[in-house]
């Protein structure tokens, strides 16, 4: 059982001191949260859930200023990887003294996907606005543009096979606004990818996270010819069978749902 302590020094640091109150909340609730070795994930949704426990869907606005207050003052370092947000409290000997650490869980900073800014990982994204402050964006609430982008991560997230880091996912899909036509060469794409040798292989190991796939735009990828197409996919087993019928039939439905979509007439919201 992890056990963390707030020495009498946190209450008199200077630099926290000249944080606003939310700020000094959430590095007291980063403390609390790490692991061995000083490390947590950085989730906006998550870390209100946890530091403002029964108020998580009107604070995403307080993590998201606060945890840029203790990035610029350093008391922690942001980082992602694998499309993951994760912190570092810096020199986490100096609040707590571990005598048997446990293992890693977590990777460190030196194992970033890339040296993103300070900004960008504490920024609330476009469909977590603070006058939203909605982790799981609700279709049936909000603008007519603020659903269209909801039902189409939602639909995203129901095909694509890796169920991991949903906030950055939401975060990425935000930021590209997809157009209906877009989200629906996004669902043909996954599905198309699905079916490849790479998706199938030991589990599905080498799938990217949803949100690296997105801000890669893999859907714009070129597969290799016969990779996938009615009746000649192959099952990633390396025995080169076919695939079942059933998930055949499945790409088609999907390309016929996408083609009714794209012909019917623009209403005032998108896809209801």
């Amino acid at each position: 059982m992890r056990i963390r302590t707030l020495k009498p020094e946190w209450l008199e640091d200077e630099k926290l001191g000249a944080c606003n109150d939310e700020a000094r909340l959430l590095s007291a609730g980063l403390i609390l949260l790490a692991d061995d070795q000083g490390r947590g994930r950085a989730s906006l949704p998550y870390l209100a859930s946890q530091v403002w426990t029964y108020h998580p869907r009107e604070s995403l606005a307080k993590v998201s200023k606060a945890l840029d207050q203790l990035s610029k003052m350093q008391f922690v370092i942001l980082y992602s990887v694998n499309g993951e947000q994760l912190f570092q409290i810096r020199n986490w000997a100096k609040h707590q003294k571990v005598d048997h650490p446990a293992k890693p869980r977590l990777p460190g900073p030196e194992q970033a996907d890339s040296r993103e800014s300070r900004e960008s990982l504490a920024k609330v994204p476009e469909t977590l606005a603070p006058h939203t402050s909605d982790p799981d964006p609700d279709p049936d609430q909000g603008s007519p543009t603020r659903k269209r982008i909801a039902e189409g991560f939602n639909r995203f997230w129901k095909i694509y096979p890796k169920k991991r880091a949903r906030g950055d996912a939401l975060k990425a899909w935000g930021t590209l606004k997809p157009s209906a036509e877009l989200v629906g060469t996004i669902l043909t794409a996954v599905e198309q990818h699905r079916l490849t040798e790479d998706w199938q292989r030991e589990n599905g190991r080498f799938i990217p996270y949803p949100a690296t796939w997105l801000r890669g735009r893999r859907w714009e990828d070129q597969l290799a010819t016969g990779a996938v197409g009615p009746g000649r996919q192959s099952s990633g087993d390396g025995s080169g069978r076919p695939l079942a019928n059933a998930e055949v039939r499945r790409l088609q439905e999907l390309e016929v749902e996408i083609s009714r979509e794209r012909k019917a007439p623009a209403g005032d919201g998108g896809p209801r």
